[in-house]
């Protein structure tokens, strides 16, 4: 008797570039039925509903059918975050389908294929001449998720025996490994981790670092 296909939704939008990807999964066979794209920044709100629709149309999948929706938590854009999570909690309260929430280290790890033993140091653009990053050994997390400026990465690691170094830190770093991420991360990723991974009860976001927001200060009365 085969094995019923279960379908997965990825949606990333914590970068500059929102990305929506539709996968089927046999078994252990995971396929890409679609993905979307748009580069718009900050209006990833105006467009992440219809790359959803246009996915899911595409591949002739109902979104009720879905198994699950893998959402990108961040690091990243904080308006791109709040998009991305705001939007799938909405289609789990109109669906039922489950969540399941998938940081970018994650993601970035996924579609470059890092190893799963070794120090693996995983990097983020961080914009202002910062990097978010992320360094494991096998399973075991050595550092949280920080932001550190690329400089200080190349010291911190220089000469250091690891077994992948992915994202865009700097030339230095990037030299050091066969491995090569995405600048940022995908939605492809995003649903493959979410069809082996179980449902989050209630997704995150993962900001790492506050907003870049300035309170005004109130005028004093005369």
């Amino acid at each position: 008797m085969s094995q019923k296909s279960t379908y997965f939704l990825g949606i990333e939008t914590s970068g500059p570039v929102g990305t929506v990807a539709l996968i089927r999964a046999d078994g252990g066979t995971l396929t890409l039925l679609g993905r979307r794209e748009s580069a718009v920044r900050n209006a990833h709100g105006e467009a992440l509903l219809p790359l959803v629709d246009a996915v899911l149309q595409e591949a002739g999948i109902p979104l009720r059918s879905l198994s699950a929706i893998g959402v990108g938590v961040g690091p990243g854009s904080f308006t791109g975050i709040r998009v991305a999570l705001g939007t799938a909690i909405g289609l789990r309260l109109a669906t039922g389908v489950p969540l399941v929430a998938v940081n970018a280290f994650d993601a970035l790890e996924e579609a470059a294929g890092a190893p799963s033993s070794g120090v693996v140091i995983t990097v983020l653009d961080a914009l202002r001449g910062e990097v978010f990053v992320r360094i494991r050994n096998g399973n075991q997390t050595l550092t949280e998720p920080s932001t550190v400026t690329a400089a200080a990465v190349d010291v911190l690691f220089e000469g250091c025996c690891v077994a992948a170094i992915l994202g865009p830190p700097s030339a230095s770093l990037t030299t050091q490994t066969s491995l090569r991420a995405a600048d940022e991360p995908d939605a492809v990723a995003v649903a493959r981790l979410a069809a082996r991974r179980p449902p989050t009860d209630e997704p995150e976001p993962l900001y790492v670092r506050p907003p870049d927001i300035s309170v005004a200060k109130p005028k004093k009365q005369n």
